[in-house]
């Protein structure tokens, strides 16, 4: 039986719905252009028709004429005009009764644009006026409001450079595991075998140091760490005072990392100059710097991986010797305590001289912790912790660890003779000659990525400094390229490398300066934590690190900074001269408008007026009797016009007050704005701009103009002020919030001045 050919489905011949129509409302906008873009864009999304409410025929009819963009083009759609928003609404809703009109504003609730069920149905859209938005009357006649999505998602995406814990941890820990390398027999020398416990008290005291960053980093996430801490508690002097502290720390790390290094490398090859291969290597992670902070991260990740796996292979083949030789720990336990020399006095060794020094030499161990608060921006949120978790559960394992087996593999002569060089004998005793070498190979790769730890930490913190004006602002300039900051990786790389070739590779007091600088840093930043408590005890924190870890890290540190100080006097003089020299490089910057000042009046009288006195002038009001005058007046006004945003929640005289005094103490700048943001539909307080009058009559050299802003106080509000406005957010103060919304604020990089 044969079988019917199959039955064929015709096609659908229906066609798709057509989609709902979409509207366009005109008002309130002012310049002819955008009016001129909005029409365009409304004929490349289809817009069915236009309703221009309230303006100028002629204003209009000029905003229409395309023909120098297109010649010949017609907008596709019917324009019709109204006199009144109300008319308008009620002429939508009678030809499509289900329409929405969508104002488009950032509010609490509004939507963002992209959302799927935004454009559904009918729709009008109509946009607020370039500067104050919609008005109360656009508000009245809006269904339901839409944001753009640019600001928004610019603030919430995450950074396509942003570190992930583990390249934070690698950046950090080269620079911290490569402390490992020489402070084993450092402690070894000082504490004799007090050496494991040594290294216990410091391993307790970065444990409370580890929450005490932890609550100030995560109160105010930005680079610049003990800088950014006392920024926010003191004034603007003492807190670079923090930073130039911190900026020793980064070039004595940088090149005493790569000379440790080249020294390595050159115990293979004696041939090789150290000179010239330290300087090779500073070249190399500069390259790689300005190429980008992703590209040499996985670089430090390598060095990290290889350097871990190295001390885990030490430590193990350790274990296994000190269970075949128990002989050599119990004959380090029967030798005396080491003899210690104390201001160039030789002093005779016991349990408390032997902790102590050790306790100070042990915290060499951990140099570097500081590290990731100073590239906090460029982490991904929430890593910041971790990193220091991870950093301090590796130091304390190693640094313990090694500590232990230096006991059980070599004799205390042994290690106190070669303190430089431990683990390579540890190697060479545990394993052999190839050990040994390939751990001579490791020292030189780690103590290179230290190079590159200290190139991420001073561009973080030079950026900072530089938008703070606390530094020139032209290390700011990105290269097109990769967009990174080359002004600041070349000046330390010309810096670094002139330090190796003046000190001819000899950089054994730059080690003792940099280890002033960290313990320095260390004990500032314990009271910078207590001030921040005391201070901005309001603001939101991951966590709160108690007082009486306060106070014992504080106690600890300055210990520690006390024996190292002992331990050689002299090197407190050369750490004072590179101290005062970063110091007054930066109070130069600070005070480079009475710098500028004293400049005119030593050419007024190098070359005196020949006018009368007393038809003189003031100084600054006749530059052209001054040779250069002109431009020093310029200069000074360049840097006084930038301006000052102030966020005042309450019209409070007194906060204003503290305030004002503040910005003049610790600013360049006589513009300054005192911006108040108020709910939308409410009402501005009736004081407000009254109280900034008399702030503006009381500081006569100080203009003090207030802003009203109607919205809501969020980080998308502050982005669009400083977007409309020109201002940098770093430019921006406030008072310390006391609520996530305006936490989130401080998290943009907004000040905070007053308590």
């Amino acid at each position: 039986m044969a079988s019917s050919p199959p039955h064929e489905v015709a096609p659908s011949t229906t066609p798709p719905p057509p989609p709902p129509p979409q509207y366009l409302i005109i008002n309130n906008i002012q310049k002819r252009k955008n009016i001129r873009d909005m029409l365009l864009s409304a004929s490349a999304f289809g817009v069915a028709e236009v309703f221009v409410v309230g303006h100028k025929l002629l204003s209009f009819d000029q905003a229409m004429n395309i023909e120098d963009v297109l010649p010949g083009f017609q907008f596709p759609f019917r324009i019709t005009r109204f006199a009144t928003l109300a008319e308008c609404r009620a002429h939508l809703v009678a030809i499509e009764p289900t329409v929405t009109i969508l104002g488009i504003e950032i509010l609490h609730n509004a939507k963002c644009v992209n959302d799927v069920d935004v454009f559904q149905g009918p729709t009008a859209v109509m946009a607020g006026n370039e500067g104050s938005g919609l008005s109360d009357a656009q508000v009245a006649i809006c269904d339901r409001f839409v944001e753009v999505a640019a600001i928004a998602t610019e603030l919430e995406k995450d950074c396509p450079h942003a570190l992930g814990e583990w390249t934070s941890t690698a950046i950090t820990g080269n620079d911290v595991l490569s402390s490992c390398l020489y402070s084993a027999g450092i402690v070894a020398s000082k504490a004799g075998k007090m050496a494991p416990l040594a290294n216990v008290l410091v391993a307790a005291t970065m444990f409370l140091f580890r929450f005490i960053y932890v609550e100030v980093v995560s109160a105010i996430p930005l680079n610049g760490g003990s800088y950014n801490t006392m920024l926010n508690t003191t004034s603007k002097r003492w807190a670079a005072f923090v930073s130039a502290l911190a900026i020793i720390a980064y070039l004595a790390t940088g090149v005493v990392s790569a000379v440790s290094a080249s020294d390595y490398l050159q115990k293979e090859l004696p041939a090789l100059d150290t000179v010239w291969s330290a300087t090779a290597i500073l070249t190399v992670f500069a390259v790689l710097n300005v190429c980008g902070l992703k590209d040499s991260a996985v670089v430090a990740l390598v060095i990290f991986v290889v350097h871990t796996l190295t001390l885990v292979g030490l430590v193990g083949a350790s274990i296994v010797y000190a269970i075949h030789h128990p002989h050599i720990f119990w004959d380090n336990m029967a030798t005396p305590f080491p003899a210690l020399v104390v201001e160039g006095r030789e002093l005779r060794g016991n349990a408390a001289t032997a902790l102590f020094f050790g306790f100070s030499s042990a915290m060499l161990g951990v140099t570097g912790f500081e590290t990731a608060a100073n590239f906090v921006e460029e982490q991904v949120p929430g890593t910041f912790r971790k990193v220091l978790r991870n950093i301090w559960l590796l130091s304390t394992g190693f640094n313990f660890a090694l500590s232990v087996l230096n006991l059980c593999v070599l004799p205390l002569a042994t290690t106190t003779a070669n303190s430089n060089v431990v683990l390579a004998m540890m190697a060479y005793t545990t394993v052999g000659r190839w050990f040994e070498l390939w751990l001579s190979i490791d020292g030189f790769i780690v103590l290179s990525g230290s190079v590159l730890t200290s190139y991420v930490g001073i561009t973080g913190l030079a950026k900072r400094l530089a938008k703070d004006r606390v530094l020139p602002e032209f290390f700011l300039a990105e290269n097109p390229w990769r967009h990174t900051n080359h002004y600041i990786v070349l000046a330390y790389f010309v810096v670094a490398t002139s330090l190796v070739w003046i000190l001819h590779g000899n950089v054994t007091m730059l080690s003792s300066v940099y280890s002033y600088a960290f313990l320095a840093l260390l004990v500032l930043f314990a009271v910078s934590a207590m001030l921040f408590k005391l201070k901005r005890s309001q603001m939101p924190r991951e966590t709160t690190a108690p007082w009486w870890a306060c106070f014992v890290g504080l106690s600890m540190t300055c210990m520690g900074f006390w024996g190292i100080l002992l331990g050689d006097p002299k090197v407190s003089v050369v750490f004072a001269t590179y101290l005062l020299t970063v110091s007054a490089l930066m109070l130069l910057m600070l005070e480079r408008l009475f710098v500028l000042r004293m400049v005119m009046v030593v050419l007024k009288s190098v070359s005196p007026s020949p006018a009368n006195e007393k038809t003189r002038l003031p100084l600054l009001q006749s530059p052209s009797e001054v040779l250069g005058g002109r431009a020093i007046v310029k200069a000074i006004k360049t840097i006084n016009e930038p301006p000052i945003v102030f966020f005042s929640k309450h019209p409070d005289l007194q906060v204003l007050n503290k305030a004002v005094l503040y910005v003049r103490r610790n600013e360049h700048t006589e513009n300054l704005r005192i911006v108040h943001v108020y709910p939308r539909g409410g009402a501005p307080p009736p004081n407000f701009i009254d109280i900034v009058a008399v702030l503006d009559c009381m500081y006569p050299k100080l203009r003090i103009d207030s802003v009203v802003v109607e919205g809501e106080f969020a980080p998308s509000t502050v982005h669009w002020l400083s977007a409309f406005l020109n201002i940098p957010t770093n430019m921006m103060f406030i008072r310390q919030p006391d609520n996530m919304d305006a936490h989130k604020v401080s998290m943009l990089g907004v000040r905070v001045i007053t308590g």
